[in-house]
């Protein structure tokens, strides 16, 4: 049959390359045009499981042989996913941000009134790194993330570490959880069993930083949920962070604030942005810096 057979009942030529079906540019558009979504495609008869596993294989994406055609789907359509977002964030070089005392000299200014805090310009790239490294971390317990699960756990909390998570569906509930371990466990359980994958917005829009001299970050991340291919609502996690004396530029989870929004009927192709203003961040550094005595721990 025909690729025109399978999606118009009209008569177009295709042929298979690589693994993938290679479109002639006649039939391009009208494939694009009769197909509601990638995993529509995906799912007709012609494409065939072997041809998604053998694509998957080729592009080094971690699969089992016995998943069935729509675990293999789930699995390309967030391959691809995830390939976007990587193109559309720039890589950077790895770079340590450490928190500098601001040192006055001028005596006039010190006889200024005190400004508003701002958000520290290093402290984006500090947030773009650790936001980075903690969805992978916690994505990855997730067998559809599509890599080996990674060292999560309580090892990246204090040990009096509280999580506040609250989510909204029809009606808002919250909860709250202390210790290091019962926190990390509540955060994995979402990815390895509810299989949700946090998709966080690494751009300046959805990251806020704001660091003090004693070593305490606070900062705040926003992106998307979703499970599998299915964008499910909105996030946004805040994270009071405390430099620890063992190792070296090494910081732990003091606490962190998760609210999650299911989305609407309306949807939006905005990126989600932080909502949380730097005052509020401030006020975050403020409770860190009482509950660590200081910032030293």
């Amino acid at each position: 049959a025909a690729l025109g057979d399978w999606v118009t009942g009209r008569g177009k030529v295709f042929f298979k390359c690589d693994g993938l079906f290679c479109l002639l540019l006649d039939a391009i558009g009208m494939v694009l045009n009769c197909s509601q979504s990638a995993e529509e495609l995906l799912k007709r008869r012609k494409v065939l499981r072997k041809t998604i596993f053998q694509y998957l294989i080729k592009h080094e994406v971690p699969v089992l042989s016995s998943l069935d055609k729509q675990q293999l789907i789930d699995k390309a359509l967030y391959y691809w996913s995830d390939q976007g977002r990587k193109r559309r964030i720039p890589k950077i070089p790895a770079v340590i941000y450490t928190p500098k005392p601001v040192q006055k000299t001028d005596l006039q200014a010190q006889a200024q009134p005190q400004k508003e805090p701002v958000e520290n310009p290093d402290g984006r790239v500090f947030s773009e790194q650790f936001g980075q490294w903690f969805f992978e971390l916690l994505n990855s317990q997730n067998p559809l993330f599509g890599r080996p699960p990674g060292d999560w756990g309580p090892q990246h909390f204090w040990d009096d570490a509280v999580l506040y998570f609250s989510y909204c569906t029809h009606e808002e509930r919250l909860e709250e959880h202390h210790g290091a371990s019962v926190v990390s466990q509540r955060l994995v359980s979402l990815v390895k069993d509810e299989r949700l994958l946090f998709n966080p917005n690494l751009s300046a829009d959805g990251l806020k930083c704001t660091s003090s001299s004693h070593g305490l970050i606070a900062l705040a991340v926003a992106g998307t949920v979703h499970n599998g291919p299915q964008c499910l609502g909105l996030f946004e996690q805040a994270f009071g962070l405390i430099r620890s004396s063992v190792g070296v530029c090494n910081w732990k989870i003091k606490f962190s604030k998760l609210h999650i929004k299911a989305l609407s009927n309306q949807k939006s192709n905005l990126l989600p942005c932080v909502s949380v203003q730097v005052t509020m961040l401030q006020q975050y550094l403020n409770e860190l810096h009482a509950s660590s005595k200081f910032g030293v721990l």
